[in-house]
């Protein structure tokens, strides 16, 4: 539920910056608080309560962040501050840089493989993927030792399993059918 009002207003923040032609400079606005989340337990939490007054919440981002980053973040976080949906900034900031990607015609896939994959094997699985989908891929690989052999490759909702697990899965399948 929240990650879908998240992506409501990420699109809108794309569509300002992109009016404004600040999507660039909105990335690393959003980088930047990203940042800040991350280097401070206290702002943190400051995000995620929902008891502080707007009035207050905005003291702190004009403190914090009104001379490091554009107009349009800037009253972007104000709304989200006024709608008391600052603890959703992460998925926002993850949806938006989505928004940018599909506008840039690159796509972020997820491969989970049994081991380190080879630089050889990313780019081969980078390259199928191109062709398939016909945007450029940015892949994103994690080691998942619980996997007998394989990969799968998660884009988006979908995920494509070439796990031997999920080959063993078939092949008892059929023969319990069969």
């Amino acid at each position: 539920m929240s990650r879908s009002i998240a992506k409501r207003y990420a699109s809108a923040l794309f569509e300002l910056a992109d009016e404004s032609y600040q999507i660039d400079k909105v990335v690393v606005d959003l980088d930047l608080i990203h940042q800040a989340f991350l280097d401070s337990e206290d702002f943190a939490r400051f995000i995620k309560n929902p008891i502080i007054p707007y009035e207050k919440q905005v003291d702190v981002l004009e403190q914090l962040f009104s001379k490091k980053i554009q107009k349009v973040t800037f009253e972007f976080l104000k709304l989200l501050a006024k709608k008391e949906r600052l603890d959703l900034l992460d998925f926002v900031a993850l949806e938006f840089k989505t928004f940018v990607q599909e506008s840039q015609g690159v796509i972020e896939a997820e491969v989970f493989a049994a081991q380190k994959l080879s630089a050889e094997q990313e780019k081969d699985i980078k390259n199928q993927l191109k062709k398939r989908l016909d945007k450029k891929v940015d892949l994103l690989v994690t080691v998942d030792e619980d996997m007998l052999g394989g990969f799968k490759v998660k884009i988006g909702d979908e995920i494509l399993d070439y796990s031997l697990d999920h080959q063993l899965r078939d092949f008892k399948d059929a023969v319990l059918k069969g």
